[in-house]
């Protein structure tokens, strides 16, 4: 399209420099209070999440050892990377763990949420949403010494409810098979008191004028459920999803706490080896690759579930 064309042209000739429309100017300066206010929160995000975001981005390409000037080493981090089969494996982990916690906390979550609609009754319906946020004041390595307790196969309460049902005790977080899954299925049953609220909130934006038109049709509960609800809260479900998804693949508590990457790293993830490489041995560099290379999966992730629930809503 040819300049004189544009439609703003005529509103904004050409100059000779580049200036700001004088209302732009006087707009800035007739809100200046609101910007003062908003400085201080910007200036507290750059130097706590995006300057550490940019500089990950610039040592990744750096033998750097967090103390000492970084030396540029071009894409070596990302072939040692690649190379290293328990970054693969960690990958691996990182994935069973994350969709794993990804289905649970969908199911309980919206589960839960409808269970709490059905009850009606306002005040009964407050105290069970207290009952189910009240867990997230506890810190999660508390949980996850709670967990390692429960987990222990000589003294931990896991084996002693299994032998008392008659089953066989399990090693549990000792045995390289399973080890993974019974990270997955620590913290049962996976209620999370926020997005408990989120579906609430969504079902509670329906207009009941939708649910008596369905009553009067003699729609049943399972049907009001599949056809009229869950398609209604599908964005608060995508954002559930979302959140859910970025959580489990940064999370590197429960390994560090329980397992420590083992038995034989098969529950290594790769923010423990981003925590191991960077802390213990003191390679910020390759810390700063595996943080990247996580990033860009957070962001694949991210898109993917964001068009998915785009694909559903329509």
């Amino acid at each position: 399209m040819a300049l004189q064309n544009w439609p703003l042209v005529e509103k904004y000739p050409p100059s000779r420099g580049i200036r700001l429309p004088k209302y732009t100017l006087k707009e800035l300066w007739r809100r200046k209070h609101c910007y003062l206010f908003i400085f201080p929160t910007m200036a507290v995000l750059f130097v706590f999440l995006y300057y550490p975001i940019l500089s990950a981005l610039v040592h990744a390409f750096t033998n750097w050892d967090g103390y000492t000037p970084a030396k540029y080493i071009g894409i070596d981090n990302f072939i040692k990377m690649y190379q290293d089969p328990d970054m693969l494996m960690a990958l691996r982990n990182m994935f069973i763990f994350s969709i794993g916690h990804l289905l649970c906390d969908l199911v309980t979550s919206v589960g839960i949420a409808l269970l709490l609609f059905e009850l009606g009754n306002r005040r009964i319906n407050r105290a069970f949403q207290a009952v189910f946020v009240l867990p997230i004041m506890i810190p999660f390595i508390i949980t996850a010494f709670l967990w390692k307790f429960i987990y222990d196969p000589q003294f931990g309460l896991g084996n002693t409810i299994l032998t008392s049902l008659g089953l066989r005790p399990q090693l549990f977080l000792g045995d390289p098979n399973f080890a993974m899954l019974w990270l997955v299925f620590l913290g049962f049953p996976w209620v999370w008191g926020p997005g408990v609220l989120m579906q609430l909130s969504g079902l509670h934006g329906i207009s009941d004028e939708i649910h008596d038109s369905a009553r009067v049709d003699g729609v049943n509960w399972w049907q009001r459920v599949r056809k009229i609800d869950l398609p209604l809260i599908i964005p608060q479900i995508r954002v559930l999803a979302i959140l859910s998804m970025i959580n489990s693949l940064q999370t590197f508590l429960f390994q560090m706490v329980l397992t420590e990457g083992g038995p034989s790293n098969t529950t290594t993830v790769p923010g423990y080896i981003i925590y191991k490489q960077g802390i213990k041995f003191s390679q910020m560099g390759y810390a700063c690759a595996v943080g990247v290379v996580v990033l860009i999966i957070i962001f694949i992730t991210t898109a993917i579930l964001q068009r998915i629930g785009r694909n559903i809503d329509t």
